[in-house]
């Protein structure tokens, strides 16, 4: 009777271990997040971000400033959040070091894009942001 027990005691172990895997899906905030870029471009035109390079965006709150790397040069500039997901970034300035052809073709466009912000949308920990120039799709 006792090893019955302890086989449904462990059971339930396993069982429960098992309920772990599942997590609840809670929205990160815009802010104050470290945002990686994954995919850029136009709707029907998307592109991973090239192999070994790092595109970064963190929005700060306290100061409504935009700071990141472009995957070869840093960034910054402000930004509005405007209503409920409404974006406007003003005034980026970046460095200028030389980078490879492809990779500063990769800056380039992601920065016309993030210049051209119009909205964002934030999900799980998903950030998009929408603008004239094309889309920019970040994880945290």
């Amino acid at each position: 009777m006792a090893t019955l027990a302890c086989t449904f005691l462990l059971l339930g172990i396993v069982e429960l271990a098992g309920c772990g895997n599942t997590s609840i899906s809670v929205d990160v905030p815009f802010e104050n997040t470290a945002w990686v870029l994954e995919r850029y471009g136009p709707a029907d035109g998307m592109k991973s971000v090239l192999w070994g390079t790092r595109i970064t965006a963190v929005f700060f709150s306290g100061e409504n400033v935009v700071r990141g790397s472009g995957g070869c040069n840093t960034y910054n500039g402000h930004y509005e959040i405007i209503g409920l997901d409404g974006l406007n970034i003003i005034e980026l300035l970046h460095t200028e070091v030389a980078c490879a052809d492809k990779v500063n073709k990769q800056e380039i466009a992601y920065l016309v894009i993030l210049s051209s912000a119009t909205s964002f949308q934030v999900e799980h920990n998903t950030l998009t942001i929408n603008g004239s120039e094309g889309t920019l799709v970040f994880k945290a």
